[in-house]
């Protein structure tokens, strides 16, 4: 029989002694008189030598380009809910005024074809930015109007 395995990792392996990790070994577990030289590794920059910079985009016109790329992602979302909202108004009162016209009494299918209209409005407006209040910034821009205002009273 050959000798028993020692557990690996954790502190049962150097009773709690702290690990140097040396190849799987436990500094303390060599013998007496052996040292283990760790080996350094050069950082660029670390020392006196010269960092080289690579060409390519800078941080600036990288977070330029992630502004842009979120803002066309919010844009297409935004685009595409309205579109959903004018597809279904357009389905669903279709529907309404065909089950009007063959029912008997006074036409009623306009009534929600108006008030949905209506929403379905604010939402366009929403959308293609027609409405101040209702863009991303606006209250960014109105504090510093406000801000302004206070600013010019005051003197």
């Amino acid at each position: 029989m050959g000798r028993p395995e020692r557990p690996r990792g954790g502190a049962g392996r150097t009773g709690g002694r702290s690990p140097r990790g040396v190849r799987g070994r436990a500094a303390d577990d060599l013998p007496p008189g052996v040292k283990v030289e760790m080996e350094r590794k050069k950082v660029p920059g670390a020392g006196a030598e010269p960092v080289k910079l690579h060409p390519g985009i800078s941080a600036r016109e990288a977070a330029r380009d992630m502004e842009v790329e979120q803002w066309a992602i919010r844009r297409m979302r935004a685009l595409r809910a309205f579109y959903t909202h004018l597809s279904i108004y357009t389905m669903v009162n279709f529907v309404l005024m065909v089950v009007d016209f063959a029912t008997p009494g006074g036409p009623w299918f306009f009534w929600p074809l108006l008030g949905w209209g209506l929403a379905l409005g604010m939402h366009a407006a929403q959308t293609y930015e027609r409405l101040p209040w209702f863009t991303r910034d606006w209250e960014q821009r109105k504090v510093a109007d406000l801000i302004e205002e206070a600013n010019r009273n005051r003197r």
